[in-house]
């Protein structure tokens, strides 16, 4: 997968409200990760709606989950998520300079 596909999907895993609720109690309060079920039951979201959810975050990068026994932990992974603002930043940055110099 090329680099702009994964910055796209870390963009995208992002662009849902229950995503952003689930990444933001998380990286306030990385302890409300020590289970899926006090991580859905906190947020009051469904079993089946949150495994989703944890799923495309999942496979963008911007979470991991460990297993210990019948418990499932949940953590934020950011590097997905930095190294995507940073290109951005980046091609922004380039996209003024052209800018300048096309004036």
């Amino acid at each position: 997968m090329t680099q702009a596909k994964l910055y796209a999907r870390s963009c995208k895993a992002l662009s849902h409200p229950r995503r952003i609720r689930i990444f933001q109690l998380l990286a306030r309060h990385p302890a409300a990760g020590e289970s899926c079920t006090v991580l859905r039951q906190t947020l009051q979201i469904p079993e089946t709606s949150m495994g989703h959810h944890l799923g495309v975050m999942q496979a963008c990068g911007l979470l991991g989950r460990v297993r210990r026994g019948p418990v499932v932990r949940v953590e934020l992974t950011t590097f997905a998520l930095s190294s995507a603002f940073r290109a951005l930043q980046e091609t922004a940055g380039q996209a003024r300079i052209t800018l300048r110099q096309a004036a």
